[in-house]
C-alpha cells in the first residue's frame, strides 16, 4: 500500500512538471514607457500579483516582470493590470481581529491594480488573501481608496465607516442622476463596476469594462461507475486463534459526482462531493491446533456501506480537451451490512461508521470522459471493541461520464 501511495505521489509531481504552461497574447509597458508585445503566462490570479512570467516568443525562454521595473501589463482583451503608489488601509475585517479605530489606517505601498473600468472615471481592485480594495481614478482626483472599513464598538457591538459613498458622492456627479443610488451601494465589484459604467455613460465618455461575465461556481455532474480492489483483516489482542485475514476482493461499485469549479486560477481548482456505493464480502478459514484436537471454522464478512468522499481537486491542462489531475478527499462511511460472524461463535462483531483519507490520479478528455485510479488510507472499522482492530484497504478504478 505504501508503494501505491508513493507512486501516485511521484506520478502527480511529474504530472505537475509536464502539464502545459499555457501562456497567451500580451503586452507590458516598462519604466521607460516602451511597449513589448509578448506571450503571458495566464493564472487568472485570485490575489493581485506582484509579478507575471512571459515569453518574447513561442521558442524563446521565460522571463520574469517585475512591478519594480514594468508599470502596466495586459492579457488579450479580458486582463489589465497597471502599477500606482498607493495609500491603502489593511485593516482586518474579521471578528476578534476588528480594530476599535472608526478611521483607516494608511500606509503608502507600490502595487499591480487590476482595471475593472476604465475610462472617464476609472475602477480598480485589490485582493490580498481575505483582503478586498477597491480604488478609483477621475479627472479631478489621482487614485484614491474607496474606504469602507469595519470597526468594534464596545465589547460586543460592530459598526462599518462607509466613507466610500460619500467620495462617490463628490466624484461621480452627473445631474445628481447618482445621489441616492450611492447612499444604499454595498461595497462589491459588481455594482461599483455597474455604477463607473452608468457614470461613464451619463457622460457620454468611452469606457473599457474588464469584468468577466462567467458562472461564479460552474457545477458538474457525473456518473462514476468502476471496480474496487479491497482487503479486510481484522485482529484481536486476547486470542490470537480469531485473528482474521479476509484477503483481497473484487467488486462493482457506482458513485454520482457534483463537483464545482472555483472562480478563479483559470478553473484549475475544484471541490467535489462523490457518494458511492461499495461492498466486500469474503470468507476466510481459522484452524487452531491444541494438541491432538483441532479446531476449524468459518468465518464470514459482509460490509457495504455508502461512502461520501469529500474533496479537492487540481486540473493540469495539456491542451484544450486534454488534461489530467490529481485529488485528495475526506471519506466518510455509512455502513449498510456491516457483520463479522464466527461459525461457532453466537457472538459476532459489528463494523463501525469512520472515515479516512484517498488519494486520486486521473485523466480527463473532452467534457464528458474520466477515469481515476484511486487509493484509500487504512480505515478502522472495529473502533467501537477494546479488544479489537482492523485494517480496510481500498483501491478503485472509476471510469466517469460528465452528464452536464
Amino acid at each position: 500500500m505504501k508503494k501505491i501511495f508513493l507512486t501516485c505521489l511521484l506520478l502527480s509531481q511529474c504530472l505537475f512538471g509536464a502539464a502545459q504552461i499555457k501562456f497567451e497574447n500580451g503586452y507590458f509597458i516598462g519604466n521607460d514607457g516602451e511597449k513589448t508585445v509578448c506571450l503571458i503566462k495566464n493564472v487568472d490570479w485570485k490575489d493581485n500579483p506582484g509579478q507575471f512570467e512571459f515569453k518574447l516568443s513561442e521558442t524563446a525562454n521565460i522571463q520574469t516582470g517585475d512591478i519594480q521595473e514594468v508599470k502596466e501589463f495586459g492579457i488579450g482583451d479580458h486582463t489589465k493590470y497597471q502599477r500606482f503608489h498607493v495609500q491603502i488601509d489593511r485593516s482586518s475585517d474579521r471578528i476578534g481581529q476588528l480594530s476599535k479605530d472608526r478611521d483607516p489606517s494608511f500606509n503608502p505601498e507600490t502595487l499591480f491594480l487590476k482595471v475593472v473600468i476604465e475610462g472617464k472615471a476609472a475602477l480598480y481592485s485589490y485582493v490580498d488573501g481575505n483582503l478586498v480594495r477597491y480604488f478609483f481614478v477621475t479627472d479631478n482626483v489621482g487614485v484614491r481608496q474607496l474606504v469602507y472599513k469595519k470597526y468594534q464598538v464596545g465589547e460586543v457591538r460592530t459598526a462599518t465607516n462607509d466613507y466610500y459613498r460619500l467620495q462617490l458622492i463628490q466624484q461621480l456627479d452627473c445631474n445628481n442622476q447618482f445621489t441616492t443610488r450611492i447612499k444604499n451601494l454595498t461595497y462589491g465589484a459588481k455594482s461599483l463596476a455597474k455604477l463607473f459604467s452608468d457614470y461613464n455613460r451619463c457622460m457620454n465618455a468611452p469606457f473599457t469594462s474588464y469584468i468577466e461575465k462567467k458562472s461564479k461556481f460552474p457545477v458538474g455532474l457525473s456518473i462514476r461507475p468502476g471496480l474496487s480492489n479491497s482487503s479486510l483483516s481484522i485482529k484481536n489482542d486476547i486470542s490470537n486463534f480469531r485473528d482474521t485475514d479476509f484477503g483481497s476482493e473484487l467488486a462493482f461499485r457506482i458513485g454520482a459526482e457534483i463537483e464545482f469549479l472555483l472562480p478563479f486560477n483559470k478553473n484549475k481548482w475544484s471541490i467535489f462531493l462523490e457518494p458511492t456505493y461499495q461492498s466486500f464480502n469474503s470468507q476466510a478459514t481459522l484452524i487452531d491446533e491444541i494438541g491432538p484436537i483441532v479446531n476449524i471454522q468459518t468465518v464470514t464478512a459482509s460490509y457495504s456501506s455508502l461512502e461520501i468522499p469529500f474533496g479537492v481537486r487540481y486540473y493540469m491542462f495539456l491542451t484544450d480537451r486534454s488534461k489530467f489531475f490529481v485529488n485528495s478527499a475526506v471519506l466518510f462511511d455509512i455502513p449498510f451490512d456491516r457483520n463479522i460472524d464466527f461459525e461457532f461463535s453466537l457472538e459476532g462483531l459489528d463494523l463501525n461508521s469512520t472515515f479516512n483519507l484517498a488519494l486520486g490520479l486521473g485523466y480527463n478528455y473532452g467534457k464528458r470522459f474520466s477515469v481515476e485510479i484511486r487509493v484509500g488510507t487504512s480505515r478502522e472499522v472495529l473502533n467501537s471493541y477494546s479488544f479489537w482492530s482492523s485494517n480496510y484497504y481500498t483501491q478503485s478504478l472509476i471510469l466517469g461520464f460528465r452528464l452536464f
